[in-house]
């Protein structure tokens, strides 16, 4: 670019800069703000010692900052547990009042800052023992933290500031969103994805048709496309996920959103799904996507999240990102006529 084009790029940027028609998709935006102020960090930094101190942090928990492999992780690992091949990994997730415990009982919370959770790992750790992926701590910690009278988000690293009333807005839209009419079963903690897929398919008998890893393909599409986890007779599409990673409750939300969509929308996709129905189960029972008058408001779209809940509802767990792109996607299904549920799986010892 030469210096006379210059003064056209900088009026653009500036005129891009001056639009409101994000809020059309985005209109959240506007209700948060990162936090780059030096001094109000070093302040947000010391209130979340002090929580780890005081042992208040129910608003607070761990998760990995990235996508992982869920069926290649066995479990894992904290900074001050030992790699070997013969010892399993002790934590199924990254549970923070195991990490608090430890902390306590090794005299470290007394001098605790900042700087330690971000220079100490967690990992995620193989069924050999090798470490697959790590993480400071500091990335993995995610929670909401009010600073006179001001609420803000800790999420991968990074604070941001969030208007009060849109904060309990989502929350309270998420706290209101139904149980599943599906009562799923409880999950060992160290269960993986697929295994607990299988443990529906026990529990409810022919009542539910496993269609995990079973993709349908368009031609229009250049993935696969994986209609759901499980598949109930009553016409319940259940997706699940482990654990309470942004991105992976991320990937979840849009697996569930985009079969619905295509379902919805897209006839051949519909067909395609009614054959895949077929391969695995050719009885009357779930042969319902090929039906030429097919109407969302008789499915039920349920995210299955697995995690220890303890007594939090689901405004009080998610990290706030995913409570955003939750809501998101509950309304957009909501609009095309689905019900949509949410099923919380506890894990049990």
């Amino acid at each position: 670019m030469t210096f006379n084009e210059l003064g056209r790029l900088c009026r653009s940027i500036d005129g891009a800069y001056q639009r409101d028609d994000y809020r059309q998709t985005f209109p959240f935006i506007d209700n948060i703000r990162p936090v780059a102020d030096p001094e109000l960090l070093e302040k947000l930094e010391r209130h979340i010692i002090d929580a780890f101190r005081a042992g208040q942090l129910d608003a607070f928990g761990l998760a990995p900052p990235e996508m992982i492999d869920w069926v290649r992780i066995d479990g894992f690992r904290f900074y001050y547990e030992r790699r070997t091949r013969l010892q399993r990994p002790c934590n199924p997730f990254l549970y923070l009042p195991s990490l608090v415990a430890w902390m306590r009982h090794e005299d470290i919370l007394e001098g605790l800052d900042a700087q330690f959770l971000k220079t100490h790992y967690a990992k995620a750790v193989d069924g050999d023992g090798h470490d697959v992926h790590e993480w400071p701590l500091w990335r993995c910690l995610f929670g909401e933290v009010i600073v006179d009278g001001t609420t803000y988000i800790l999420d991968e690293g990074d604070f941001y500031q969030v208007d009060n009333d849109y904060l309990a807005t989502v929350n309270n839209y998420l706290d209101a969103l139904p149980e599943s009419s599906i009562e799923l079963p409880a999950a060992d903690p160290d269960l993986k994805e697929p295994d607990y897929n299988a443990l529906i398919i026990r529990t409810l008998g022919d009542r539910a048709l496993l269609l995990d890893t079973r993709t349908v393909r368009l031609q229009s599409r250049t993935t696969p496309v994986e209609i759901c986890d499980v598949l109930t007779d009553s016409r319940v599409l259940i997706h699940v996920k482990r654990g309470l990673g942004s991105r992976h409750l991320s990937h979840l939300f849009a697996q569930g959103f985009v079969s619905a969509e295509l379902l919805w929308g897209d006839e051949d996709f519909r067909m395609l799904a009614h054959r895949k129905v077929l391969e695995h189960n050719d009885t009357e029972r779930f042969l319902f996507f090929g039906d030429d008058d097919f109407m969302s408001r008789d499915f039920e779209v349920t995210f299955a999240i697995i995690t220890n809940w303890g007594q939090r509802t689901v405004a009080q767990a998610l990290p706030f990102f995913s409570k955003i792109n939750l809501r998101k996607t509950t309304e957009e299904l909501t609009k095309r006529g689905y019900r949509v549920s949410l099923s919380r799986v506890p894990t049990v010892a």
